[in-house]
């Protein structure tokens, strides 16, 4: 009654739509006809979009960009995805389409995914690496220190692109396989493998959302 109020009283754009990063598309498409077609405002936004201003100087700050440093090509191109706080199957269905597609050529990438839910992108997964919710840091240290300790570092690219590794190495190092499967409860073992899936493979590519911001 509220919104029935403020339109005839001053207009639709008098009631603003504010809405989450978390539906399906199904979701989405549903606020959109009732915000555009039957309130008919223009003042809608998303959190989408908005809650990406820390991430985004996250990346200007480290990579010089506004965004990630890849593209939707490299799909067709990796040998091993690794997916951290997100769902392609049920939230981002064009990209997972593509991803489908690419691990059924002769390049055959392997899937990792990081994930407390037995999402349906998770049950597609060669590894599914179902953490405790909340320890995802854990997890991201616990693969740097696997990469770091078995000699799988770009020395090169590190002295001449980065700030910081040493600190970063120092803090690392206490996260042992079995130290991070107790934080998070995967295994040990899998952590071993996903750690030399995503550093040996030829391309590597690493895909995140919201799950993880």
């Amino acid at each position: 009654q509220k919104i029935i109020d403020a339109v005839n009283s001053n207009g639709p754009d008098s009631v603003g739509i504010y809405n989450t990063g978390q539906w399906t598309l199904e979701e989405y498409y549903s606020m959109g006809k009732l915000g555009k077609g039957a309130i008919g405002t223009s003042t809608m936004d998303s959190n989408t979009r908005l809650c990406m201003a820390s991430a985004v100087y996250g990346y200007m700050t480290s990579f010089g960009s506004d965004g990630p440093p890849g593209c939707y090509d490299d799909v067709e191109n990796t040998d091993c995805f690794f997916f951290i706080g997100m769902n392609p199957a049920g939230m981002h269905t064009q990209i997972w389409l593509r991803i489908i597609n690419a691990r059924k050529t002769s390049r055959a990438p392997k899937l990792i995914v990081a994930d407390p839910r037995r999402t349906q992108t998770a049950r597609s997964a060669d590894l599914h690496l179902q953490l405790k919710a909340g320890t995802n840091v854990a997890l991201m240290n616990g693969l740097l220190q696997q990469i770091i300790a078995n000699g799988w570092v770009n020395t090169s690219y590190v002295n001449n692109y980065t700030r910081n590794y040493t600190n970063m190495a120092a803090v690392v190092a206490n996260y042992t396989p079995d130290y991070v499967s107790f934080i998070t409860g995967v295994p040990a073992a899998d952590i071993q493998k996903a750690a030399q899936w995503i550093a040996t493979s030829q391309e590597t590519l690493s895909m995140f959302v919201m799950g993880v911001y």
